[in-house]
């Protein structure tokens, strides 16, 4: 009898909270080996079925997950540490659950899709936030590799979310969403605020975005929900270059 995929879920979760750990306190690990070592983790999981095309949404977005977390954590100190190093590990667990199921929703319909690109779109919104918010902190939005990387983990997500959406519209929609994402982080570049306000109008906008072309790829993009999108970009706007 084969071990559970949720026991292989929690043992991957394990070995990833353990290996930022030695990472955040002590340096003696890499990130790059830490990403390595969930996305086979990832794939172990999910019984190694994945096929190519599926490699992008569901092993790169462990990967990106991973690979954020030096930023976010490893400039808090003390308890407030140790608690956000557990945090994340609980939170790789859920994300890799919630990878799981859309995974499964591949293969069959099931009525947990739904929630699940929700989790996943509520996930992206946290965890970029909290990355930008870190990178402007502390290293500022000049510094060009920091700002790339992250636009590219942007792109890397937003691709991925959208290819589990649609996988028909993905390439006009893909690039769409890459011109777009870079252009809002450009425009931050040269209109630099409080970190807080920053990370607000960065990834409100880029995720409003990214909301829109859901609701497109899936034939459900009303005026009502254009207004509540662009209603909420709007209000994000003013609060970010008259505060």
């Amino acid at each position: 009898m084969g071990i559970p995929n949720r026991v292989r879920l929690v043992i991957t979760a394990v070995t990833y909270t353990i290996l930022i750990s030695i990472h955040v306190l002590t340096g003696n690990i890499d990130a790059f080996i830490i990403g390595i070592v969930v996305v086979i983790g990832t794939a172990w999981s999910f019984g190694f079925d994945l096929k190519v095309k599926e490699i992008l949404p569901f092993l790169f977005l462990p990967a990106i997950y991973v690979m954020s977390m030096p930023v976010i954590i490893g400039g808090l100190e003390g308890l407030v540490q140790y608690v956000a190093l557990v945090i994340s590990g609980a939170g790789l667990y859920v994300f890799l659950l919630t990878l799981n199921i859309l995974n499964v929703a591949t293969i069959k319909r099931i009525p947990l899709k739904k929630p699940a690109l929700s989790a996943l779109y509520l996930f992206g919104i946290v965890l970029f936030f909290f990355y930008a918010y870190r990178l402007v902190l502390h290293e500022g939005w000049g510094n060009q590799t920091s700002l790339l990387w992250y636009w590219l983990s942007v792109c890397l997500y937003g691709f991925s979310y959208l290819y589990i959406i649609s996988s028909r519209v993905f390439q006009l929609e893909s690039l769409l969403f890459t011109f777009i994402s870079a252009e809002i982080v450009i425009l931050v570049a040269f209109f630099p605020a409080m970190p807080l306000n920053m990370s607000i109008f960065m990834v409100g906008w880029i995720f409003i975005i990214l909301g829109i072309m859901q609701h497109n790829s899936e034939k459900t993009l009303t005026r009502s929900i254009t207004r509540e999108y662009v209603s909420a970009g709007l209000i994000i706007s003013i609060m970010y270059f008259l505060l």
